[in-house]
């Protein structure tokens, strides 16, 4: 039985969604005690509460305390489920995107194609990657090594009634994974982007004030952009924005920002986009939000990993500790004059 102390580190829900995804994957189980201690609400909220909960039905487990609030809980994964198909239900706005970072390291111990319909929940969030965000930073850098993920958005959600509706397909890789390796200076060739609102907010063209914000400040840097502008269905009224960077060679840049009441459209905009190129501008090709999200990709591949990122998360340091609690993983941290290089000697898990 593993113990995990829930405070360590920056104490967040990123440790029960690594922990989660690796019982799954590796079959050991694991307890966790003071979880989220330090936070304004500690203990599980519902979308740890759904997550883990979600983990327990792929993998026939055991799980003890689930509860909102609760501060530990017990897991004990069995056998996966022999069916390809799983259907989870968010009541909440909870991040849809937090849900599959747990979600999709542990579908790859399924030996086939798995479908996973996710209705409920929000595909923006503060303090959470929006699931565009995912699309199109995280999932184009697992397709190279060897994980096709797609995820279709059905219906959009937002704070505070959520109820979107999404779809995610995964192919699990023959084999093991291969080593990421994205450490070099990159030539940036354009940015690309989704600048979505509500259909409540067309009037008032809140999506394309955004999209015109972000445009004129990447103007300012002659960097060309392709930002389309989204109009969708939602139970209320929501708008934000994701850039991805685009260049030779392959990089996991990206920034996003959450429309909020009183906040402009255009400032929306401009923050977004100022965030990426502060980014771009350490010539680093990982930004340090994606950073943290490939640690987990990076123990579980064959072969040596390296990763180049402007600085290091306090969600990265807490991660590679949960991490080395279930593989035999060994990362190394190495500061460069512009930024941080991660190494990581994966366990080569099949």
């Amino acid at each position: 039985m593993i113990e995990i102390d829930g405070s360590l580190g920056e104490g967040g829900g990123q440790m029960i969604r690594t922990a989660g995804a690796l019982s799954v994957l590796t079959g050991k189980p694991f307890h966790m005690f003071n979880i989220r201690k330090g936070r304004q609400n500690p203990g599980l909220r519902t979308q740890h509460l759904k997550s883990i909960m979600a983990c327990a039905q792929l993998s026939n487990a055991n799980l003890e305390n689930a509860k909102i609030g609760s501060k530990e809980i017990l897991f004990e994964p069995g056998e996966l489920i022999e069916n390809d198909v799983l259907d989870m239900e968010i009541e909440t706005a909870g991040s849809i995107g937090l849900v599959l970072q747990m979600m999709m390291p542990a579908i790859l111990r399924a030996k086939k194609r798995f479908r996973l319909n996710i209705n409920g929940g929000a595909v923006f969030g503060k303090y959470a990657p929006p699931l565009q965000y995912i699309q199109n930073v995280l999932l184009p850098v697992l397709r190279k090594i060897g994980y096709n993920v797609s995820i279709d958005i059905l219906r959009y959600g937002f704070y505070p009634s959520g109820e979107a509706k999404v779809i995610a397909i995964f192919e699990p890789p023959n084999g093991k994974l291969s080593p990421i390796k994205i450490d070099g200076i990159p030539t940036i060739e354009t940015i690309k982007g989704f600048s979505v609102a509500t259909r409540e907010l067309r009037n008032a063209k809140v999506a394309e004030r955004t999209r015109t914000g972000a445009a004129n400040f990447l103007k300012d840097y002659n960097i060309d952009s392709e930002i389309k502008t989204v109009y969708c269905e939602a139970r209320n009224t929501g708008a934000g924005i994701v850039l991805s960077a685009k260049a030779h060679p392959v990089v996991a840049i990206g920034s996003d920002g959450l429309g909020s009441p009183g906040l402009k459209a255009e400032f929306l905009g401009k923050y977004t986009a100022r965030t990426i190129i502060e980014y771009i501008e350490t010539g680093c090709p990982v930004d340090p939000h994606m950073s943290d999200q490939l640690l987990v990709y990076m123990a579980l591949a064959k072969g040596k990993s390296t990763i180049l990122t402007p600085y290091m998360t306090e969600h990265a340091k807490t991660n590679m500790e949960i991490i080395g609690k279930f593989l035999d993983a060994d990362f190394q941290v190495e500061e460069v004059d512009n930024g941080v290089i991660i190494s990581c000697d994966g366990a080569g898990l099949s």
